[in-house]
């Protein structure tokens, strides 16, 4: 720290100024402050001096610049124990430790052409001497100082100091020795922005956490609230279709039992007309046969007495002839017992005409009967096979239209229920696929929306620590 005031207290440029003084004003007071830092001489000699580089001093003349040569004046032991007990006296610096003590202050800085160079002098009475070189000074972000060098020097206070080269040449910023203890308050000012930093960074850190629980909060609200509509509306759609389904079902059993009834009187009203008529047409058939057969042995029995009488008044080989021929005609015109008839009724006619006769009718009338009552059992047998039958048929054709009926009524029946339960689950799958989609969306938004709040919380701490750390290391 000694030599740091050293610097800043016996700078070159100073050092020069005060020996063309001791030459110009020898009956000056000396400097208690250049005689305590500098080694006495062997035959020390007291001149007058005055001091050059204050704050109201007067400025430097070009001159002054070019013929500066710098000097080191090296200080003894006895030297650094004064200044060092000097500095631990000075309020100013009894804050700080060895290494703080040890360090720079204000260094010079050189600037290129046209450059801008940034001094931090701090506050109070520091001052600063700027050579070839347009000086503001801001206060808060707004000038309040403007000086520029060259013929002279402006003496500039207040915090940093922004230096503007002037003419194309590089200039130098010179801090006069009250800036030796500038740095630290200006560290302390640093400090204080520092806490202000880090107080506002906590504010905004838990300003944007309260931000995001509010807003995870909100979406996780929103996402219940459209969980449940969801589910409420895919049960209403559930007990619906169930309705619906079940509405359709009964219907369709309703419907096919109807069918089946009507299809079954059909059947048996058709089946009953159908025996009916052909009852009837075999009673008209059989009732035709028996009149025919009626009628044809009436004709045989008239044309047997008829042919009788005609043999008795014939001879009789004409009634053996005639006999023949009846029989031959009664052969070709009724049965088998006829034709038997005819024989017994010849052969008791060629015997006697009167037996032939009495036998003939009798005969006659017995193999009528005989022939009647056969056909009326022919008939009978024959009308209960028909019956029979067309019961065993009718019954057959409603079994098996009652078969085909159940048959396809059970297909209807399961082919509707099964498209039913395949569109009910069609439309549970598609509703299932909605509400994962649903809450797919919303879970993705929920974490995009989560992920994008943390990425700009971690951006925007990042970047307050960038700040810090930029600041920290100015």
């Amino acid at each position: 720290m000694a030599s740091l005031l050293t610097r800043s207290a016996l700078s070159p440029l100073q050092e020069e100024n005060r020996q063309i003084l001791a030459q110009q004003k020898p009956a000056s007071q000396p400097d208690s402050h250049d005689e305590e830092v500098s080694p006495s001489p062997p035959n020390p000699v007291v001149q007058a001096r005055h001091r050059r580089g204050g704050v109201s001093a007067e400025v430097y003349t070009e001159e002054d610049a070019v013929s500066y040569v710098r000097k080191v004046i090296p200080k003894d032991y006895k030297t650094m124990t004064a200044l060092a007990k000097a500095i631990s006296k000075n309020v100013l610096f009894a804050h700080l430790d060895d290494n703080e003590r040890r360090g720079p202050a204000v260094p010079k800085l050189n600037s290129l052409p046209h450059g801008l160079t940034a001094c931090f002098p701090g506050g109070g009475e520091a001052g600063l001497a700027v050579i070839q070189a347009e000086v503001e000074m801001p206060c808060l972000q707004k000038p309040v100082v403007r000086g520029r060098g060259g013929a002279g020097r402006s003496s500039v206070s207040g915090p940093p100091v922004r230096a503007r080269s002037l003419g194309g040449q590089p200039h130098r910023c010179l801090c006069s020795p009250a800036l030796a203890g500038s740095r630290w308050l200006h560290g302390s000012v640093h400090g204080r922005i520092i806490t202000i930093i880090i107080i506002t960074s906590i504010i905004i850190t838990i300003t944007v956490i309260t931000i995001i629980t509010i807003v995870i909060t909100i979406i996780t609200t929103i996402t219940t609230i459209v969980i449940t509509i969801t589910t409420i509306f895919i049960t209403i759609t559930i007990i619906i279709i169930t309705v619906i389904t079940t509405i359709t079902i009964i219907t369709i059993i309703a419907i096919t039992t109807i069918v089946i009834t009507i299809i079954t009187i059909f059947t048996i009203i058709t089946i009953t007309t159908i025996t009916t008529i052909v009852i009837t047409i075999t009673t008209i058939f059989i009732t035709i046969t028996i009149i025919i057969i009626t009628v044809i042995t009436t004709i045989t029995i008239i044309t047997i007495i008829a042919i009788t009488t005609i043999v008795i008044t014939i001879i009789t080989i004409f009634t053996i002839i005639t006999i023949t021929t009846i029989t031959t005609i009664v052969i070709t015109i009724t049965t088998i017992f006829i034709t038997i008839t005819i024989i017994i009724i010849t052969v008791i006619t060629t015997i006697t005409i009167i037996t032939i006769i009495t036998i003939t009718i009798i005969a006659i009338t017995t193999i009528t009967t005989i022939v009647i009552t056969i056909i009326t059992i022919f008939i009978t047998i024959t009308i209960i096979i028909i019956t029979v039958i067309t019961t065993i048929t009718i019954i057959t054709i409603i079994t098996i239209t009652n078969i085909i009926t159940i048959i396809i009524t059970i297909t209807i029946i399961t082919t509707i229920t099964i498209i039913t339960i395949t569109i009910f689950i069609t439309i549970i799958t598609i509703f299932i696929t909605i509400f994962i989609t649903t809450i797919t969306i919303i879970t993705t938004i929920i974490t995009i929306v989560t992920i994008t709040i943390i990425t700009i919380v971690i951006t925007i701490i990042i970047i307050i620590i960038i700040i810090i750390i930029i600041f920290l290391a100015l």
